[in-house]
C-alpha cells in the first residue's frame, strides 16, 4: 500500500500524459501454481475490487492521462484456468453485447471501459509504443544475477521497459548498423507489490499447518518516469526505486506517509 500510495503521489506531482501499468496487475494466486497459505482462498474478489480502486485513483490523480494496462502472465491465470477447466465459459458475454469484453476477462471484471483504461492483452505479444524508439511490454524472460535485461536487450532493436521479474535492472547496448552506431536499452523498474515474502512465489512455501514460510525473493519496489517526444525522437528514462514508501526524485523527498 505504501508503494502504491507513493506512486500515486508522483503521478499527482508529474501530471503525466501517459500512465503504463506493466502487467501482473492482479496476482490471482488462487489460479496459480505456487504453494500458498489458506488465507489466500477467496481473495480473488478482493483483489479485483482493490485493482479497480487503484486504477480509479490513477484516473483521479491524472484525469487527462492515457492509462494503459498491459496483460501479464499472472493476469492471464484466470483465462488459462477457465480454458483448462470450463472452456465453454471462456468467451461468454452479456446478452446482446457482442462488442463487450467477455464476462470472465480482466477488462470486464475491472470495469476498464468505465474509467477509460486501455487493456493490451495477448501476453506475451502485447506491446505499447511510447514512440518509435521506446516500447513497454510485460516481458517473458527471467535470468538470475541481474542478467534479465541483458537477455532482453540482446533480443531487441529498440529500447524496452518491461515488468515480469519484479526487480530493478537496466542494461544498455551499442551495436553497429548501416547508419552508424546505435544504442538502446532494456529496463525493469521494479514492482509495487509486497516484497516481504507474503506474495506466493517460487521460493515461498507453507509448513505442515498451512502457515506461510516467507522467502526472500530478489524483488525491489520501484517505478520509472519517461520524458519523451513522439515519433522517431529522443527520450529520457529516470528509474525511481522505492524504499519503505519513500523515494528521492529530482532532489526532493517523497513519502507515502506525508
Amino acid at each position: 500500500e505504501k508503494a502504491m500510495n507513493l506512486a500515486l503521489k508522483l503521478v499527482r506531482y508529474l501530471n503525466p500524459d501517459v500512465i503504463v501499468n506493466l502487467g501482473d496487475f492482479l496476482d490471482f494466486p488462487e489460479f496459480g501454481r505456487f504453494e500458498q497459505e489458506p488465507m489466500f482462498a477467496r481473495t480473488t474478489q478482493a483483489s479485483i475490487d482493490r485493482g479497480y480502486k487503484f486504477l480509479c485513483e490513477q484516473r483521479a490523480n491524472a484525469p487527462d492521462a492515457k492509462i494503459v494496462l498491459l496483460e501479464g502472465n499472472h493476469d492471464r491465470r484466470i483465462q488459462k484456468s477457465i480454458l483448462k477447466n470450463a472452456v465453454a465459459a471462456l468467451h461468454l458475454k452479456r446478452a446482446e453485447a457482442p462488442e463487450e469484453w467477455p464476462v470472465m476477462s480482466v477488462p470486464f471484471l475491472l470495469r476498464l471501459d468505465s474509467i477509460d483504461v486501455e487493456y493490451i492483452d495477448g501476453y506475451p505479444a502485447g506491446i505499447f509504443y511510447l514512440n518509435e524508439n521506446l516500447a513497454c511490454v510485460h516481458g517473458d524472460k527471467v535470468r538470475s544475477n541481474g542478467s534479465t535485461t541483458k537477455a532482453v536487450v540482446d533480443s531487441e532493436r529498440i529500447s524496452i521497459i518491461h515488468g515480469h521479474i519484479h526487480r530493478i535492472e537496466q542494461t544498455y547496448i551499442t551495436r553497429r548498423t548501416f547508419d552508424g552506431a546505435k544504442t538502446w536499452f532494456a529496463a525493469s523498474p521494479g514492482c509495487l507489490c509486497r516484497t516481504d515474502g507474503a506474495v506466493p512465489s517460487v521460493k515461498g512455501s507453507t509448513d505442515s499447518f498451512g502457515r506461510p514460510i516467507n522467502a526472500t525473493e530478489n524483488w525491489q519496489q520501484g517505478m520509472a518516469v519517461v520524458t519523451y517526444k513522439e515519433g522517431n525522437s529522443k527520450f529520457q528514462l529516470e528509474m525511481v526505486p522505492i524504499f519503505n514508501g519513500e523515494t528521492i526524485f529530482r532532489g526532493e523527498l517523497f513519502s507515502a506517509d506525508e
